[in-house]
């Protein structure tokens, strides 16, 4: 891309699905009309830096499949890489349950930081190291004992004399150590004694008591706050997330109904280490993550960026919508199903309902109205996915409303009804696909087995979409700590890397007979 003397925008393209992309833009998405260069004489000044930085983006494997040529190339020009929001950062491939998200405006922040630091500083203090939190609140009392300290040497000087707080052979008023020393007694309620003639009341300066009175409110004060946040920081459940461990990897697996239908879903594990002391009201959230480059920034500082997504995944077992409850004191599998609803699902998969049979854009697929539903609620009637687009009446399967379709065409013949406008002129063979057949896969229904070559192709879609959003999965564990009664949250990222395709997990809870106990 460059300048040309005229002031016009110049754009040198070796790849047609950026050129095409850019010839749909409008004067409005692309503030200049851009005029293409096909042929490299028409333009010679920018040539070779157009040429220069394109064979530095272009590191591409020449041996790789004709059929991810397009999606490597433009993947590597954006130099993807897999960054997540939730390091795996401790031993087993789990997390501290901390996420990578800072805040960019620099200027903005420094607001931000004063207003939560004017709103909400004792959770601000909070957050702070152990150590640093110590050195402040050490800091803070030392000050209070050297501030009065101070204000008792000001008072014997206005009152020579009378407070009694140096000795009587002394001149002047009373020495700084000596000072420090009553005001460190009085902090501490050490009571040590009292410096030089006076006695305990102090009945000739009431400003010493006015002093020691204030002194005392503001120590019990001070030691009360001190109590409250070492107990508060003492009894964080945020640790307690560290013993809930996740599996390193999640599952991509496909399975078969009994009515041939192919499902795929994602299952992952988790198991609570503490199990004698099983966590409380435990359920479990599933985020996906889709990194997506910026095409265009707003500005040249943007070079770089990825355009972050969160969406949320419906969670199949344990059934969210019974609350997704789980008991993590044994080995528990989450799953979610991949259907045309579903956020990580493949563009191919999902232009289609019940396993590649119903187009979504035929009518006779209900509109989700932008919630995330869930395709399985439909085949156990807790909600009808399709109609039918002659008489409006919805169906929960696929093969009830084929069944509809070709009894309303039997009544309406035998009735004479035209066909125009009747259930006569669907076709079902046409309008409905066969759908990935169980046939081309396995011998019997259930899960599949993906160990050889020919299955595992079944997963190439979702390999290279997975890899070109640059797809991150977040698995949120909540539950309460039965001991201080508090909420936590453990913390899981699967990237591209992490996802198998095809399996299932290996048995990990066995019973000993012997000992007669169950082992993990």
């Amino acid at each position: 891309v460059w300048l040309s003397d005229d002031g016009a925008c110049h754009f040198m393209f070796k790849d047609t699905m950026l050129k095409s992309m850019m010839d749909n833009l409008t004067e409005t998405e692309a503030d200049v009309t851009p005029q293409w260069c096909v042929d490299e004489t028409q333009v010679e000044e920018g040539k070779e830096a157009a040429e220069v930085a394109w064979e530095e983006s272009s590191d591409i494997d020449d041996s790789s499949s004709s059929d991810d040529s397009d999606f490597l190339r433009s993947t590597q020009r954006a130099n993807i890489t897999t960054r997540r929001i939730l390091e795996r950062n401790l031993p087993f491939h789990q997390s501290k349950n901390t996420l990578s998200i800072g805040n960019h405006n620099k200027s903005a922040l420094k607001k931000m930081a004063w207003f939560i630091y004017h709103h909400d500083w004792f959770h601000l203090y909070l957050r702070l190291p152990t150590y640093a939190s110590v050195l402040i609140f050490l800091s803070l009392w030392t000050s209070m004992i050297l501030v009065f300290a101070g204000l008792y040497i000001a008072i014997d000087k206005s009152h020579p004399g009378d407070c009694g707080l140096s000795f009587t052979d002394d001149d002047g008023s009373i020495k700084y150590g000596s000072a420090f020393a009553f005001s460190l007694e009085t902090t501490t309620t050490v009571g040590y004694g009292l410096p030089g003639d006076s006695n305990a009341f102090f009945e000739n300066c009431p400003s010493v008591q006015v002093c020691i009175y204030f002194h005392m409110v503001l120590s019990m004060m001070f030691n009360a706050f001190l109590f409250s946040f070492f107990f508060a920081r003492l009894s964080r459940c945020e640790q307690r997330a560290i013993q809930v461990i996740f599996s390193d990897k999640a599952i991509v697996k496909r399975e078969f109904t009994k009515d041939g239908i192919c499902r795929y879903k994602l299952d992952v594990r988790a198991y609570d280490i503490d199990s004698p002391h099983p966590i409380v009201e435990t359920h479990v959230r599933i985020y996906a993550i889709k990194h997506t480059p910026l095409l265009m920034g707003v500005s040249a500082n943007d070079e770089g960026y990825h355009d972050l997504k969160f969406s949320p995944m419906r969670v199949e077992n344990p059934n969210d919508e019974l609350g997704a409850m789980l008991y993590i004191s044994a080995p528990h599998i989450i799953s979610h199903h991949i259907g045309m609803y579903s956020p990580i699902c493949p563009p191919e998969k999902k232009a289609f309902a019940e396993g590649g049979r119903v187009p979504i854009k035929s009518g006779f697929v209900v509109d989700s109205a932008g919630f995330r539903l869930r395709e399985l609620d439909s085949h156990v009637e807790t909600r009808t996915g399709l109609q039918c687009t002659v008489c409006g009446e919805t169906y929960g399967t696929y093969k009830n409303l084929v069944r509809h379709i070709e009894q309303n065409k039997r009544l309406e013949a035998n009735d004479g009804v035209p066909i125009i406008d009747s259930h006569q002129e669907l076709n079902v063979q046409k309008i409905f696909k066969r759908g990935e057949s169980y046939d081309r896969c396995h011998s019997s229904y259930g899960i599949m087995d993906d160990s050889n070559n020919e299955n595992a192709g079944c997963y190439d879609q979702f390999k290279k979409h997975f890899k070109e959003c640059n797809l991150e999965i977040l698995v949120i564990i909540e539950g309460i700590d039965p001991m201080m009664s508090g909420t936590f949250q453990a913390m899981q990222s699967y990237a591209f890397e992490d996802i198998v395709y095809g399996g299932e997990f290996a048995p990990c809870m066995l019973s000993d007979q012997q000992e007669g106990i169950a082992k993990v």
